[in-house]
C-alpha cells in the first residue's frame, strides 16, 4: 500500500526532536514493505524531502486557532496514495478530506473528554457545524487509548478502534551521559523522576508534596523533575514550597535532557512518577515500561491503555500517593505490554485494509 500520514497540527516540526510519531509509525510501516509519505504544516513555501526512504511534504497551511487548513497542494498529494491517515477527528482538514476521500480516510485520534473551558467551547462549536455530517460519512476511527474511544462514542461515531501509541526505541541504541543528572545522581538514594514541562497541569506541586511526606519517612527519597517550564509563576512557587520544606537535597529541576541521554536516565532510577491532571497518551509511560522501570501515575489516556491498577492512582491525595510509591518502589516489576512502533502496526495495518 501506499500510506500517506497527515499531521493536521498548525505547529513547525523538528524531524529531530523528541519521539516523533509519524516518523516512528511511518518507519514501522516501512518494514512491512509500505510506501509512505508524511505531511507536515510549514509556515514557509511548499518543500518536498526524502528521509530512511519516507516521502516528507512541507504543507503551507493556514493557522486560525488550533486548526491547520493546508493549501489545495494537499489534495494532490493524497491523490497519489491509497491510505490517508489524518489526525484528530476535531480538525477542519480531518472532515473535509473524509469527505473528498471516504474510501480512503483512516481518522487516528487522540484526545478525550477534558475539564478545560476553551476545550469544551471549541468542540461544541466544531460539533454544532460538522458532527452530523460527520457521522453520515461514518469513517473509520483509530484512538491512542481506550478513554479517546469511550469519547468517539459518545459522540455517536461507531467505526472506532483502539490502537495505541508506539515508542521508536532508535536513540536509545547509542547511550550518552547526562552531566546534570549524573553530578546529583546517588546509587543509595530512591531515586524518583518525572519527565514533564513545569505547569499546574502536570502536577509538579503536588508531586513536590509527596515528596515531603516521602522524606520525613525516609531522607533517602530523591527526586529528578526534568522539563522546561511552561508557566513561570507556577515554577516559583514550586521553588518556594521546596524552600520552605527544606527539600533542597533531595530534588533538582533539569531543564533538558538529549534523546540519546534518557537511556542512562532511565536504567538508574527507582521509579517514574506521572500525576499529570491530563494526558492524551504519555509517552514517558512507554519509556518506562521499556526499560522495565516501577510506575506510579494518574487516569490518563495512556495509563488506562497500559498499566493496572497497582500502577495508578484515581485521586491525588498526597497519602494515597505516598503508601503507593513506598509499596511499588522497590519490587521487581515485569510488564506484557508491547511499545514498540514495530509491535502494534499490524493494528494500523487491519484499520487501513478494513478501510477499502
Amino acid at each position: 500500500m501506499k500510506i500517506l500520514i497527515i499531521r493536521n497540527s498548525p505547529n513547525v516540526v523538528n524531524l529531530d526532536s523528541y519521539n516523533n510519531q509519524e516518523m516512528g509509525l511511518a518507519r514501522a510501516l516501512k518494514t512491512k514493505g509500505h510506501e509512505v509519505g508524511i505531511v507536515f504544516y510549514t509556515d514557509k513555501d511548499y518543500k518536498e524531502e526524502i528521509r530512511n526512504d519516507i516521502y516528507i511534504y512541507y504543507v503551507p497551511s493556514k493557522k486560525i486557532l488550533n486548526y491547520g487548513i493546508f493549501d489545495n497542494k494537499i489534495y494532490d498529494i493524497c491523490d497519489k496514495y491509497d491510505v490517508i491517515q489524518t489526525s484528530e477527528y476535531n480538525q477542519i482538514m480531518s472532515f473535509r478530506l473524509a469527505r473528498k476521500y471516504p474510501n480512503k480516510v483512516v481518522i487516528y485520534h487522540g484526545p478525550y473528554y477534558r475539564k478545560k473551558l476553551t476545550t469544551i467551547i471549541n468542540n461544541k462549536v466544531f460539533d454544532i457545524f460538522y458532527l452530523r455530517k460527520y457521522r453520515k460519512i461514518n469513517p473509520s476511527i483509530m484512538t491512542k487509548s481506550v478513554l479517546a474511544e469511550e469519547f468517539l462514542k459518545s459522540k455517536g461515531f461507531k467505526n472506532v478502534t483502539t490502537v495505541g501509541v508506539g515508542l521508536d526505541d532508535s536513540k536509545f541504541k547509542d547511550s550518552k551521559i547526562n552531566n546534570e543528572f549524573n553530578t546529583y545522581y546517588k546509587e543509595d538514594n530512591i531515586n524518583m523522576l518525572s519527565i514533564a514541562t513545569i505547569e499546574k497541569r502536570k502536577n509538579t506541586l503536588f508531586l513536590l508534596q509527596v515528596l515531603k511526606k516521602l522524606v520525613a519517612n525516609n531522607n533517602k527519597y530523591f527526586l529528578f523533575l526534568i522539563g522546561k517550564t511552561n508557566e513561570k509563576g507556577y515554577k516559583d512557587k514550586c521553588l518556594s514550597y521546596i524552600k520552605e520544606n527544606n527539600l533542597e537535597n533531595n530534588v533538582v529541576f533539569i531543564e533538558r535532557v538529549n534523546q540519546d541521554e534518557l537511556k542512562d536516565i532511565y536504567t538508574k532510577i527507582d521509579i517514574l512518577l506521572l500525576p499529570s491532571n491530563y494526558e492524551i497518551f504519555g509517552m514517558v509511560l512507554l519509556e518506562a515500561i521499556y526499560f522495565n522501570k516501577a510506575i506510579l501515575s494518574s487516569i490518563n489516556g495512556g495509563s488506562s491503555f497500559l498499566l493496572d491498577d497497582n500502577n495508578t492512582v484515581s485521586r491525588f491525595d498526597v497519602k494515597l500517593w505516598t503508601d503507593k510509591i513506598e509499596s511499588i518502589v522497590n519490587t521487581s516489576v515485569e510488564y506484557d505490554k508491547k511499545v514498540l512502533w514495530n509491535d502494534i502496526v499490524d493494528k494500523f495495518i487491519d484499520c487501513y485494509n478494513k478501510n477499502e
